[in-house]
């Protein structure tokens, strides 16, 4: 028997392996004498008050199939998760009556899933069977709060914008702020036109121009943002984790995010 969720394949698995450990532990035999003794005593108070010998059958029935058959019975399940296609996970031990209708409405939602997504295709970054709900807005709004995980790095872009770019709108009105809010890319805005006057220290207690300190960085964060960089891969173990072509996998993704969502911000 196999499941087929669309994202979440591990959650299914360790939600399955819960049920199975508890449903084969002595606190589910207890809980199972309990309720089969409470209810034996509402079919004889019932009967006792109908005299209706359908009321012994109805439990009966209902005993055996709910003893006998959906807990009694259990199945090795499959969990194949379409975001992950070549990882499959397994369970033993669950119960059939859990194992039926979860495996004809995964498989169904499934289908359902892949024929919307082939109707109205999108980039597989927004599509629901291969990366989940929301990823691609999720992966979109998180970007915008990446941060380089290079002490260098933040030490020196800190300093930058403390100084140079305060400096650069207020003192020298080479740009607004309203300028910098609104721009298609405010690395190049502060990037653009540094002071060759102003400047900072670096770590060896030298003296540097903004214009170098401009350079160096945009040479830091380019190399630290793409793929084999500090930051590059921190994000994506943070986000993909341990995915086969993580690396590539992570570059597409981000790729077809931006160009989806900032392609329609556009039109909008």
């Amino acid at each position: 028997m196999s499941f087929i969720p669309s994202p979440g394949g591990a959650w299914f698995r360790d939600s399955l392996n819960a049920i199975a450990a508890f449903t084969t532990s002595s606190n589910w035999q207890a809980l199972l004498s309990m309720a089969t003794i409470l209810s034996v005593v509402v079919t004889a108070m019932a009967y006792i008050k109908g005299h209706d010998m359908m009321t012994l059958l109805k439990w009966a029935g209902i005993y055996t199939l709910v003893s006998g058959v959906l807990m009694a019975i259990r199945l090795p399940v499959q969990i194949i998760d379409s975001s992950r296609p070549m990882t499959v996970y397994q369970v033993d031990n669950v119960p059939v009556g859990l194992v039926l209708p979860a495996s004809l409405i995964t498989t169904v939602g499934h289908a359902l899933v892949e024929g919307y997504e082939t109707v109205f295709h999108q980039p597989d970054a927004l599509t629901y069977s291969k990366t989940g709900m929301l990823f691609g807005a999720d992966l979109m709004g998180k970007s915008t709060d990446f941060m380089s995980t290079h002490p260098q790095i933040s030490g020196l872009f800190s300093d930058y914008v403390q100084n140079c770019v305060v400096g650069d709108m207020l003192l020298n009105h080479k740009y607004s702020l309203d300028d910098l809010m609104n721009s298609e890319d405010p690395y190049r805005l502060i990037f653009s036109r540094p002071s060759p006057l102003r400047g900072l220290f670096d770590d060896n207690g030298q003296f540097q121009t903004y214009q170098w300190a401009a350079a160096q960085l945009q040479n830091a964060v380019g190399r630290d943002t793409t793929p084999g960089g500090k930051t590059w891969n921190y994000y994506v173990r943070q986000i993909l984790g341990g995915r086969p072509n993580a690396t590539v996998l992570f570059g597409e993704l981000m790729g077809d995010s931006y160009r989806y969502f900032y392609g329609i911000a556009r039109l909008v």
